[in-house]
C-alpha cells in the first residue's frame, strides 16, 4: 500500500488518507489522533478501507461523500 494524499480536519485530530493498493486499486481510511499518554498515534475510524476504487479521484470523491467533516476541510 502506498499513501497518495492526506487531508486533515481543522482541529488536526482527524484525517483521511487516500492510498493505492499493490493490486492497483485505490481506497481511503478515516483516522483520528489519540493523544492518550501511552498512545500518541493515528487510529483507523469508520472501516472505509474496504472501499475499492479504480482511481485516486474516485477514492477521494467517495471519501468526500462519506466523511462529513471533509466539506469543511477544503
Amino acid at each position: 500500500m502506498t499513501k497518495i494524499q492526506t487531508i486533515t480536519d481543522k482541529t488536526l485530530t482527524r484525517r483521511v488518507v487516500v492510498f493505492r493498493r499493490d493490486d492497483g486499486s485505490f481506497g481511503f481510511e478515516e483516522e483520528w489522533f489519540s493523544d492518550e499518554p501511552l498512545e500518541k498515534m493515528w487510529i483507523p475510524f469508520g472501516k472505509y478501507s474496504v472501499c475499492r476504487c479504480d482511481s485516486e479521484e474516485r477514492a477521494l470523491a467517495e471519501a468526500r461523500g462519506r466523511v462529513s467533516w471533509m466539506a469543511d476541510a477544503e
